[in-house]
């Protein structure tokens, strides 16, 4: 019984030590939370120069550039890559882990709109509105084109 006991523990605790940590738990130094509700919460990135951030977690998000610049981005798994972006730029990336790093000599600031899953009763909602027929209205013609 105490070697199945260890055994399972043995395993749990390493599971607990795989799982990434949040963004603002990791790098506290690095993330602040600007806003947060339960659709949404929003993190300025401010990668100083030399910069490096752990291995951390992102739901599906939003990346937005305050400031040109590129990272290492190094996901959990795969190979590392440059990312380089310019002030304005915009691109959404998936739910993942990931470090990160700013090996160049200038900050870099970014946002970061994380998106939550809608609440239940919303999803309900969203799956009854699309039941059903669509069906035309009496009385109503197509709109005819113009010659």
């Amino acid at each position: 019984m105490m070697p199945r006991l260890l055994l399972i523990a043995t395993v749990l605790l390493a599971a607990t030590a795989a799982q990434a940590q949040d963004a603002l738990t990791a790098g506290s130094d690095i993330y602040k939370k600007v806003t947060e509700n339960n659709r949404v919460r929003v993190l300025e990135a401010r990668f100083r120069p030399g910069a490096k951030m752990p291995m951390h977690r992102h739901p599906d998000h939003l990346f937005y550039m305050l400031t040109d610049g590129t990272l290492i981005i190094k996901p959990e798994g795969k190979k590392a890559y440059e990312m380089t972006l310019t002030a304005g730029e915009a691109l959404f990336l998936p739910a993942q882990v990931r470090a990160s790093e700013n090996e160049t000599d200038r900050t870099i600031r970014a946002l970061i709109v994380e998106f939550k899953s809608p609440p239940a009763s919303v999803a309900r909602t969203a799956k009854r509105a699309g039941k059903g027929k669509a069906r035309a209205r009496k009385g109503r013609t197509a709109a005819k084109p113009r010659a």
